[in-house]
């Protein structure tokens, strides 16, 4: 993403730097020019991670493909920041966090629903509408009329690809106006949505599962929103006994517990099943270092006893949910820490769900913590292994990222070349 310097209230000075795009263009590639409303900086979106984003989809539906050849039940992981791009994922990000800090500013008791006077109160507040308008939106907020309108409803509502029609009614260029997306960023924003249906259907087709990996914080608003999307449709119970994506949730954060919290409440709204990873998270030092740069409080739990408490808790609350409500949710425990497939082994006894639920699932990556997926197997559990998929350039990086963050991997290493050396042992003198 490149950032101009036209200030788009004025066609002249847009002429202008127009005029100087075209004389530069041949020093620097050629992208897609957005003009954002309310005095923003112009953006330029290169079409080369356009066509890389489009090579991707190729890729990953070759690895579908090959998850069915080789488990049919098996699950493919995707990465959305391949699939959109990244400066675009941010902005997008930007967009939704302004949204519901919005809505904190109507729900100023914190109570997470706001009354429709009050509602009424502060729209009229930040935005011109006449009465008409103003029913019209109350209607979308609250179709069973129930007098209250909470954030599911009202993030449904303000969708990064709907908000301009309700920013161009801002009394004044604020922070939410200043977040809405132009016309083109819109367009880019569908066309990543777009890739990721493509992918779903696939999955869908071939009868396999789809992760949806977390990233970065900066990006995960926006990745949330199109998994959603996505649930929405391919998970949706009217059409199908089991879903086929999965989002995924890093329990080293400290809004993991309400983030999945509200992704139940909306499965139940919106009638889709409910299918999550539960991982603790792989960007712990990135996490930290960007909210020194930005002045704000980490995201990251303070110790790492209070993110194995988070995961403990959160891997509790879908089982329970699971044995309490149906057999629509669905979950992964990706784990190496044995203490933790040991307490969830201990909570599914205790909920009589079977070791094989074909509605819970363990995950380790190969080549670590074997010891812990073969034990499971043999107990009858499902688990699977999580396989880089792609050239070697690509995946060797994201396997020492996930070696050096994740502590666990490494505290398990000496465990296991003692549990290596005892095997080998055994079959040198069993011959």
């Amino acid at each position: 993403m490149r950032t101009g310097t036209a200030d788009c209230s004025t066609r002249s000075r847009s002429r202008d730097f127009l005029a100087s795009y075209r004389r530069t263009s041949l020093s620097r590639p050629p992208g897609i020019f957005t003009r954002p409303p309310f005095n923003q900086p112009a953006r330029v979106y290169d079409y080369k991670s356009e066509r890389e984003c489009d090579r991707h989809v190729n890729v990953f539906k070759d690895c579908i493909r090959s998850v069915q050849d080789v488990s049919p039940c098996g699950f493919a992981a995707l990465k959305v920041t391949a699939l959109g791009n990244p400066a675009l994922l941010e902005r997008m990000s930007d967009t939704i966090d302004e949204v519901k800090r919005l809505f904190g500013k109507f729900d100023e008791r914190g109570e997470g629903v706001v009354g429709r006077d009050e509602f009424v109160r502060c729209y009229e507040h930040y935005f011109h509408a006449d009465e008409d308008r103003l029913a019209e939106i109350l209607r979308t907020l609250d179709p069973h009329d129930t007098g209250a309108v909470d954030y599911i409803a009202f993030a449904d509502t303000l969708t990064p690809c709907a908000l301009p029609a309700f920013t161009r009614k801002c009394r004044d260029a604020g922070p939410l106006a200043l977040a809405t997306p132009s016309s083109d960023e819109v367009a880019l924003m569908k066309r990543a949505a777009q890739r990721l249906r493509a992918l779903a259907s696939e999955a869908r087709d071939r009868g396999t599962k789809l992760l949806v990996d977390a990233e970065h914080g900066k990006f995960q608003p926006a990745i949330d929103a199109l998994v959603l999307e996505l649930q929405r449709e391919f998970n949706d119970v009217e059409r199908t006994e089991r879903p086929v994506v999965f989002n995924t949730y890093q329990c080293y954060l400290k809004d993991a517990p309400e983030r999945i919290a509200t992704d139940l409440r909306r499965s139940e709204r919106f009638g889709f099943h409910f299918a999550a990873k539960l991982v603790r998270g792989a960007y712990m030092v990135h996490e930290r270092e960007r909210a020194k740069r930005l002045n704000r409080p980490s995201p990251i739990h303070d110790t790492v006893r209070d993110t194995h408490r988070c995961y403990d808790d959160a891997v509790d609350l879908l089982l329970r949910h699971r044995a309490h409500h149906g057999t629509g949710t669905e979950v992964v425990i990706a784990t190496h820490k044995e203490a933790s497939v040991a307490r969830a082994v201990r909570v599914m006894d205790e909920l009589d769900l079977a070791p094989d639920d074909d509605g819970v699932h363990f995950a380790q990556l190969y080549g670590m913590s074997d010891n812990l997926t073969f034990a499971l197997g043999r107990g009858g559990y499902n688990a699977f292994k999580y396989l880089p998929y792609g050239k070697v350039d690509e995946v060797v990086p994201y396997l020492v990222r996930r070696a050096q963050e994740n502590g666990d991997v490494l505290g398990n290493a000496a465990k296991e070349m003692g549990l290596l050396r005892e095997e080998l042992r055994k079959r040198f003198f069993a011959r």
